[in-house]
Order: structure tokens, then C-alpha cells, then sequence
């Protein structure tokens, strides 16, 4: 039997650019290069960077957080004072009533958008009435 020397097949990526490494794309200047694809490896000399998450806040805010259940409350009675509702009769509400327990109703009233939006509507009756007494004295 004669032997045949076998010539080596050649792959799908020899004699193509890269092809001595094929898992590895030729380096650009200061680029990352990629190793496998997917993921980079640092260039030579660069070290790696490691990132410290520090919170720095109030230790106690958990005791003041407010739940969704209050945010949607808020949001309700802002909506119907703005509609021109007394802030009693919100309070008195089925929905409100059914929602929350008194403390969380005296809580709600110390919430700054509630005050705010209160205090301006009071403000405004104030000088309407205000308004009102000057026009009628003259």
C-alpha cells in the first residue's frame, strides 16, 4: 500500500485577517479587545476599577416612607379639592373612609402637597372675602 501524504484541509478562517487567533479581533489603539465574544479584556497595565456604592442618607428614613396605599390617597383628595370639594366632605368620603384608618387620615393632612394645595384654596377664599367687604364698604 502506497501512503498518501494528506494535505492538511484548511479552515474557514485561515488566511483571513485574524485567523492566527481566531477568537480574537486585532487590537486598536487603546480599544478593549474582545477575548470571547461578549466579553473584553483590559489592555495590558490597566488595572481594574472597583466601583463602592455608598448611601449616604437619613438611617431612620424606613420610619417615614409612605406606602402606595397613602400616595393614592393623596393624589384623591388633591384631585377632588381641586374640583371644588371641601376637604371635609373628601375626608368623609366612602372611598377615603374605607381606605385608611383615622391615623393615617390625620397623617394625610400633614403631607406637604395637602397643606400646600389647602392653604392656597384658603389663601384664595381669604382675599375673595377680603375683596368682597372692601367692594361693599366703598
Amino acid at each position: 500500500m502506497v501512503s498518501a501524504e494528506r494535505t492538511p484541509r484548511l479552515s474557514h478562517t485561515e488566511g483571513t485577517k485574524g485567523s492566527e487567533y481566531p477568537d480574537r479581533l486585532e487590537e486598536e489603539a487603546g480599544a478593549h479587545t474582545p477575548v470571547r465574544p461578549g466579553r473584553w479584556r483590559k489592555p495590558p497595565g490597566e488595572e481594574a476599577k472597583m466601583r463602592r456604592s455608598v448611601r449616604v442618607g437619613n438611617p431612620f428614613e424606613f420610619l417615614f416612607a409612605t406606602t402606595r396605599r397613602e400616595q393614592y390617597l393623596e393624589r384623591y383628595v388633591l384631585h377632588e379639592h381641586r374640583k371644588g370639594r371641601a376637604l371635609a366632605d373628601i375626608l368623609e368620603d366612602p372611598y377615603i373612609r374605607s381606605w385608611s384608618t383615622p391615623e393615617e387620615r390625620a397623617r394625610l393632612l400633614e403631607r406637604p402637597a395637602v397643606v400646600a394645595v389647602i392653604g392656597s384654596g384658603i389663601l384664595t377664599v381669604m382675599h375673595e372675602t377680603k375683596a368682597l367687604h372692601q367692594t361693599e364698604a366703598s
